[in-house]
């Protein structure tokens, strides 16, 4: 008994050994459970030491063991070894038990401490896992709940949050870059740097991070550091190029901002009479107790001293900007009913206005410093939105003047969009363009400029249907004028440069009404400029969008634009004019445009009529031409009866005439109409054949753009196809369209041509389109079958097959 007593007792050495790695687990628990952030990651890397160190001392047991074990040296047997086979020398040397026992007490108490003291870790490490997950849910509430603060303009409180959700967790990079957030709009640039310092610790990639502490830096008047703050975003997202481009502007404006600070103040300082004079007048004009007209007056005075950037500067820095919240006289007026002032101070709020708009002209920091005071941009949208009469329009012309300063700048602009709402703004200005006025104008150059800004785009994406009601109210208003109707169209084609809203646009089908009543109503009246921007928002809304917006489109849209191109393409006769109903052919003098002059095999063009007075030149008409065209390019090849309807002899022979033109913004849109058309009637494919439109076609394989040479493959590809019998004189010997076409075109080098195009082409549309006209000519043909073989181009056709879409 005291024998195996022994056995079981660990050797002093052996216990020593086993406290000293207690101890070290001790030491990296509280280490890990320290409230210092150094101290804890510290611990962290300890304890993945102890870890590693200790499985590499496990594994070790586990090959000793494995060693002793070896059964090479046993004897084998037919069923392998045998282990019950006795080493009879065994005992030769074996020592007295005791030094038996002293041998191999330690290998098992080592083994026994390592077990233990794994077990230990494992347990610890799902301990902390399990403690880990528990923190980051009730961190994931606090964040949530701070964002909510936060996004209510409440940020003291939400840091409180922040505060809170980083006690629970200390290594998420969402949390410091929110809690560094709130810490600029709380003006503590300097701790929310630190904090975007730990949000990089945590994650390296943390775009949010380089954001935030570059913002924090540009408030610190620390440019070169804002700069590298913002320059390292692209490091890791080159994409971001253009935001980062916007960031870099900011520290140039602002930087600019604080260098002309300085100059303004040394100005001051040297007595320059100008800079005096600006800072008097604003020490003057917040005398308290005065009468309205003493304040419109200093206002005025002050207004016409702002002639530059240094008066301007001097404007801001002596607290110029922030009168309309700290003047008592304005405040009250600016915040109260505008039905409820007498005319002095009424007058008084114009001239307030006058004197912001010249301290704002140009000056973009001011823009931003007056649209960034508290209730200032609701006010300025009530004015104008109120209805007032007499000395009040001079309110909202004052207030229109403002904006539209603002609005000419970028900065401005975004500002705009950032403080205003944008909704309400453009429905005043909706509002104010309705009627003719002597600022109708100005709300339109206001509105433009607004959709201008790309963040004005992403600002009305879910917010455009609100919008469309008004602006198709002012569409079809009979009291818009011409110019204001087109600036409207501009602004609406600006904003559907964004996919979301001009998808959104396109879906309304009372807005397709009221713009085809409006490009039959300007086409019939000469106003040529407004008409274009009628076209260009159409062309717009019928680019890329969802096929059955055109679909459902009726004969009434096709119907003016065929309308435009019959007048605005060339004069015409009175006997063309008559012959609508397609009967006879249209023997309209061909557009000065063409590139082809008639030959003396082609039909003879009459006289032409002479032009009203007005007629737009030649350069307008063709902008006009080819909106139309691009327009009718788009509905066509979806819309079977607008096809239809385009198919007439005198219609298709106006689109090949088009075809000729030099200028590739007629031919290459013409071309696009000319190919739906061929490849859905017989009469457009003949008439294109008798009107000599091989060569049109032929010469235009040959030009630079892809998408040209494609709907030129297209057509012809389409006239190689036709299986209709041509009417000749011997009956015996008749001839299809196809087949004719395909035996006028052997004497070309077609086959070589398409080749070309169809191994070199970049366009795999046009590589199709080039492999289909390939095959039908080899059909139609066996001697362009035969070129092809001699070229070696069987290979390339069959290569060029796979973009054949069936």
């Amino acid at each position: 008994m005291a024998n195996l007593q022994l056995r079981n007792q660990p050797s002093e050495e052996e216990l020593n050994a086993f406290l000293s790695k207690v101890d070290q687990l001790d030491d990296v628990l509280k280490g890990l459970n320290s409230q210092d952030d150094d101290k804890k990651i510290h611990y962290t890397a300890k304890a993945d030491e102890l870890i590693e160190k200790f499985e590499n001392e496990k594994k070790q047991i586990k090959k000793d063991k494995a060693d002793n074990d070896d059964d090479s040296d046993l004897p084998k047997t037919k069923f392998g070894f045998s282990k019950t086979s006795i080493n009879k020398d065994a005992y030769k040397n074996e020592p007295p038990a005791s030094s038996t026992l002293s041998t191999q007490v330690p290998s098992i108490s080592q083994e026994a401490d390592q077990k233990a003291f794994m077990a230990a870790m494992e347990a610890d490490a799902k301990e902390r896992y399990e403690r880990k997950k528990a923190a980051e849910k009730i961190a994931a509430v606090l964040k949530d709940k701070g964002n909510a603060l936060f996004r209510q303009g409440n940020f003291q409180e939400a840091l409180d949050f922040y505060d809170k959700a980083i006690h629970e967790v200390r290594d998420s990079s969402i949390l410091y870059t929110n809690r560094a957030q709130a810490k600029i709009k709380l003006g503590k640039f300097e701790e929310a740097i630190s904090d975007c310092d730990w949000a990089l610790r945590a994650w390296p990639n943390c775009l949010k991070a380089y954001v935030h502490q570059g913002h924090a830096h540009l408030s610190l008047h620390q440019w070169e550091k804002a700069r590298e703050s913002y320059n390292a975003i692209l490091s890791l997202d080159a994409t971001k190029g253009n935001t980062v481009k916007d960031y870099l502007a900011e520290v140039n404006r602002q930087k600019q901002a604080v260098e002309e600070e300085q100059k303004a103040a040394c100005l001051f300082e040297e007595g320059n009479e100008a800079a005096r004079g600006i800072v008097d007048l604003l020490t003057r004009i917040n005398k308290t107790d005065q009468v309205p007209m003493f304040y419109a007056g200093g206002f005025r005075v002050i207004a016409g001293l702002l002639e530059d950037i240094n008066s301007q500067t001097l404007f801001r820095t002596n607290d110029g900007i922030k009168l309309p919240m700290t003047h008592a006289a304005l405040h009250k007026y600016l915040t109260a009913s505008t039905a409820s002032l007498s005319r002095e101070e009424r007058d008084l709020l114009s001239a307030a206005l006058e004197m912001l708009s010249a301290a704002c002209k140009n000056n973009e920091t001011n823009q931003q410093q007056l649209l960034g005071q508290p209730e200032f941009p609701q006010r300025l949208l009530y004015l104008l939105e109120v209805k007032i009469k007499g000395q009040g329009r001079q309110i909202k012309s004052s207030s229109l003047s403002l904006l539209y300063e603002i609005s000419l700048t970028e900065a401005g602009r975004v500002a705009l969009v950032e403080h205003m709402d944008l909704v309400r703004l453009i429905l005043a200005l909706f509002a104010l363009m309705k009627r003719p006025s002597s600022f109708n104008n100005m709300a339109a150059a206001v509105l433009n400029n607004i959709a201008l800004e790309k963040q004005s785009k992403i600002a009305l994406r879910d917010k455009i249907e609100d919008i469309l009601p008004a602006f198709e109210d002012l569409l079809q208003s009979n009291q818009a004028s011409a110019n204001i109707v087109g600036v409207a169209c501009t602004t609406a084609a600006n904003l559907a440069a964004d996919m979301k809203i001009r998808s959104k646009i396109a879906s309304k089908s009372s807005m397709w009404q009221a713009l085809t009543g409006l490009v039959a109503f300007y086409s019939n009246n000469k106003l040529s400029e407004t008409l274009s921007d009628v076209l260009g928002l159409l062309v717009n809304i019928s680019t890329g969008v969802d096929v059955s917006y055109l679909q459902s489109l009726d004969i009434s849209t096709t119907s003016a634009l065929w309308d435009v191109l019959f007048k605005s393409s060339q004069t015409e006769t009175a006997t063309s004019r008559q012959d609508s109903n397609g009967n006879t052919e249209d023997q309209r003098q061909e557009n000065q445009c063409s590139a082809h002059k008639s030959s003396e095999n082609e039909l003879s063009a009459p006289a032409a009529v002479q032009q009203d007075e007005e007629q737009e030149n030649l350069f307008e008409d063709k902008e006009i031409i080819a909106r139309t065209l691009v327009l009718l390019s788009n509905i066509l090849p979806v819309n079977s009866v607008s096809a239809d309807f385009m198919s007439e002899n005198y219609r298709a022979k106006r689109i090949l005439d088009l075809t000729k033109c030099h200028d590739c913004l007629i031919h290459k849109p013409a071309l696009k109409c000319l190919s739906a058309l061929t490849r859905s009637f017989h009469k457009v494919r003949l008439l294109t054949v008798e009107s000599k439109g091989l060569s049109i076609l032929l010469s235009h394989l040959k030009a630079h753009d892809e998408a040209v040479v494609g709907n030129a493959a297209l057509c012809l590809s389409h006239l190689t196809k036709d299986t209709a019998e041509l009417e000749g004189k011997d009956s015996d010997s008749k001839q299809t369209l196809g087949a004719s076409v395909c035996s006028r075109l052997v004497k070309t080098n077609i086959v070589q041509k398409l080749l070309t195009l169809a191994r070199d082409g970049r366009n795999s549309v046009l590589q199709g389109n080039c492999a289909i006209l390939l095959g039908n000519l080899a059909q139609g043909d066996k001697r362009h079958l035969e070129r092809l073989r001699e070229l070696n181009g069987m290979q390339i056709l069959h290569d060029c097959m796979k973009h054949v879409k069936y």
